[in-house]
């Protein structure tokens, strides 16, 4: 999507702060944004925010450089950081240094409401009318939801989501700079990671259509209860007109969505029969119709009733489900199951997965390897706030009631499950302290590699950022050591 200068600045209430003598005032640019995420076009206006993406403080002035160094022409800046000399000075610095790369700088109030304007413009002006919105959120399944709705729904229309996974408020309303008019669906993942989250969203898509999958124990040290959780996720509903359709999890949501005009249907989990759930994924009956997903895990197979009630809802038929079904591609390190020479298998599953979810990950663990050695390696969970150590405690009694043979905690943190898992049970309970770097050299690393002559099973389960274990690390530590089957 490309921008005259006047529309950029008529619809950020934004101003030139600086402009080359060289500057074509017909030129047309394209925004991008945060970096690695967007194509550079020739022209492009880059906008820097100091932000937190995935749990990394991205710094604005290295990412300015970097992208001028890859041929940026303009940037973004705000009235509000250009107000501190620190600011001051190296935006100055930047544009003394680049002056002859840089056709402008446009200067705004504040960049987070620049961006949302401009991209409310874009999607009220710019964009064709036809186009309809698609809008998914929930403590546990809507990055899974969003690309089984992606992948279903691309098999009949034209459907564009950007970069999966990525939902943060500035990528939500990049998704309107990046897209290509003539699609017919557009698809958005939306995180409720911060109290007014959701409202925002929903004020800036106006969605036709909404997917809540289930509200879960996340984000407590944000939102306390669990209750708190679901009040915050409904507020995706507010700019749903009486002719759009919500399509969302029972529990905690039907007693009070009625405060929204939109159409809603109420999905119970569990409203399947189960045929057949094994490592390959599941197969099961939903409304008398057989569905296949290449998921594993029933918790996967509630996600997939709901985008096939959306799916029906937008005129596919069975065979169109089950043929984007498996179009399904997974995203980050979310359940990758590899077996390796010698009988081991071995999970990786570390997405930012609330409490509820982990659980049903173990679950899920222990039922697909309930004949092998089990071993599951847990680390530290995040946004707990100052409910860690009773979420902790409550993972510790859960463990101790299944049936799997090692339990291996990695870190301070969480040594009070390994203490409460030794002392209630015969399970082998080793920890180890955080590495400084996941290697060969590493004691936890090395305990793992000198423990695989037999047949085994070993699950990793942890989040999907951690500043000190890189959780792919490890899967390819093994595939040196042990040869991967197919």
């Amino acid at each position: 999507m490309f921008y005259t200068v006047d529309e950029i600045l008529n619809n950020t209430s934004g101003y030139i702060f600086y402009k080359s003598p060289n500057f074509d005032p017909s030129v047309n640019y394209y925004i991008s944004g945060i970096e690695n995420y967007m194509q550079l076009y020739e022209n492009t206006i880059f906008i820097p925010i100091k932000c937190s993406i995935n749990y990394v403080l991205t710094d604005s002035f290295v990412m300015i450089e970097n992208y001028i160094k890859r041929g940026i022409r303009a940037i973004f800046f705000d009235e509000i950081r250009f107000a501190d000399k620190v600011y001051y000075t190296k935006l100055m610095s930047i544009i003394e240094k680049y002056k002859d790369k840089l056709d402008l700088v446009i200067m705004v109030a504040d960049t987070m409401e620049a961006i949302y304007n401009l991209a409310n413009y874009t999607r009220m002006v710019k964009l064709p009318k036809s186009i309809k919105y698609i809008a998914v959120t929930g403590s546990v399944g809507k990055t899974a939801t969003t690309e089984m709705l992606y992948s279903v729904l691309s098999q009949k229309f034209k459907v564009y989501r950007g970069t999966p996974g990525v939902n943060i408020k500035i990528r939500i309303a990049h998704k309107f700079f990046e897209t290509d008019p003539d699609i017919d669906f557009l698809l958005f993942e939306c995180s409720g990671m911060g109290k007014g989250y959701l409202k925002y969203f929903s004020e800036l898509l106006m969605p036709d259509y909404a997917i809540i999958t289930k509200i879960a124990q996340h984000c407590l040290g944000i939102y306390r209860t669990i209750e708190n959780v679901a009040a915050e996720k409904i507020t995706l509903l507010s700019a749903m007109s009486s002719d759009s359709l919500a399509i969302l999890n029972s529990e905690y949501l039907k007693n009070i969505a009625s405060d929204y005009p939109c159409h809603k249907k109420f999905i119970d989990d569990g409203s399947y029969e189960l045929l057949t759930s094994d490592t390959n994924g599941s197969k099961f009956i939903y409304n008398n119709e057989t569905y296949f997903i290449p998921l594993v895990g029933q918790h996967q197979i509630d996600n997939a009733v709901k985008v096939i009630e959306l799916s029906k809802v937008l005129g596919l038929n069975t065979d169109e489900i089950n043929s984007g079904f498996l179009h399904y591609q997974s995203i980050g390190n979310r359940w990758v199951a590899e077996s390796f020479s010698g009988g081991i298998d071995f999970v990786l599953d570390n997405p930012n997965n609330p409490y509820d979810a982990i659980l049903a990950n173990i679950k899920t663990f222990i039922s697909l390897y309930k004949d092998k050695y089990k071993k599951i390696i847990i680390t530290k969970l995040n946004e707990l706030g100052n409910l860690d150590r009773t979420i902790y405690l409550s993972l510790a009694k859960f463990l101790v009631d299944l049936n799997f043979q090692e339990l291996i905690c990695i870190g301070e943190e969480i040594k009070l499950i390994a203490d409460y898992v030794s002392e209630h049970t015969n399970i082998k309970v080793i920890h180890f302290k955080r590495p400084e770097k996941l290697d060969e050299n590493d004691a936890f690393v090395k305990y793992l590699l000198s423990d695989l002559d037999y047949e085994q099973a070993i699950l990793f389960k942890g989040v999907s950022h951690d500043e000190d274990i890189v959780y792919s690390d490890l899967k390819s530590i093994l595939e040196r050591y042990l040869k991967k089957v197919d």
